[in-house]
């Protein structure tokens, strides 16, 4: 992450300073901007599962000072523990004032990617799979169970652009490739972008690789639960537990559907579960 150089900014503006953990860090940004984009802006990628509405509360980050008061959404999403250890959303911190904020370093790491879309297939009637191929960089570093937040660009439906985070359905061990299920949510403005807009040879800019839903290096069996487009992550870690050859643990699947046509993938798990 590099800091915004000052130099570029118009010398009218009026700047505040973000100090990114104790020092280690610190940006020069516009007063008045938002801490999530700002910190985007810098290169530093802040989870969000709502792209940043405040509904989700997925970007809570540790201001340790400088936060005005606490937002509605903030007071909805913010336990008791979190507002005592001063964790506040940074999709609706407004910098008026210089700023000390602390987040895990591991975030440091996650990068914005540019992929082109290799293939689009309906694997039901109201979910899609699809594959991107990775063109800068190249190629990724994840655990299987991890999320990416994907940009959906303007169109009729949207006047400006927005992420939305997805589950990666993909093996980690192909780093050049992504997948992902995407399921059709009636009138959803993301999810209808991917269904009836987006087409193979498309760019497509991911952020990622985020979350703590992966598998731990014990001996303990896994018993794992989705339906529809929740087989994404399941997929990508019963994947990853055959190309690293761990046939040792259990794992039990259990995966949820109103009727037979919302299945899919049966054969392919029939195929692992004589392996596994």
């Amino acid at each position: 992450m590099e800091n915004i150089d000052k130099n570029n900014l118009n010398e009218n503006n009026e700047f505040v300073e973000i100090d990114i953990n104790k020092s280690k860090n610190i940006l020069r940004v516009k007063k008045g901007a938002v801490l999530m984009h700002s910190l985007s802006e810098a290169g530093c990628f802040i989870p969000s599962v709502c792209g940043g509405r405040g509904g989700c509360g997925a970007c809570k980050t540790i201001v340790t000072n400088g936060a005005e008061s606490l937002t509605a959404a903030e007071q909805r999403l913010l336990s008791p523990a979190d507002i005592e250890q001063k964790k506040r959303l940074a999709c609706q911190v407004v910098l008026n004032k210089n700023v000390s904020i602390e987040f895990p370093e591991n975030l440091l790491n996650v990068r914005m990617f540019e992929a082109v879309v290799q293939s689009i297939k309906d694997v039901t009637y109201d979910i899609k799979e699809v594959r991107l191929k990775l063109i800068k960089p190249d190629h990724i570093d994840f655990k299987a169970g991890q999320f990416m937040q994907v940009t959906i660009p303007a169109y009729e439906k949207l006047k400006r652009p927005v992420q939305r985070a997805y589950s990666l359905s993909s093996r980690p061990v192909e780093k050049g490739n992504v997948e992902f299920l995407i399921r059709l949510v009636p009138n959803g403005i993301s999810t209808t972008y991917v269904h009836k807009y987006l087409s193979a040879g498309d760019t497509v800019k991911l952020v990622g690789p985020f979350g703590d839903f992966y598998v731990r290096d014990t001996k303990a069996d896994l018993i794992c639960a989705a339906g529809g487009s929740g087989m994404a992550p399941i997929k990508s870690i019963i994947l990853d537990l055959l190309d690293k050859k761990i046939t040792n643990r259990k794992v039990w699947f259990f995966f949820g559907a109103r009727t037979p046509k919302d299945l899919f993938y049966v054969e392919e798990m029939k195929k692992i579960e004589k392996i596994l």
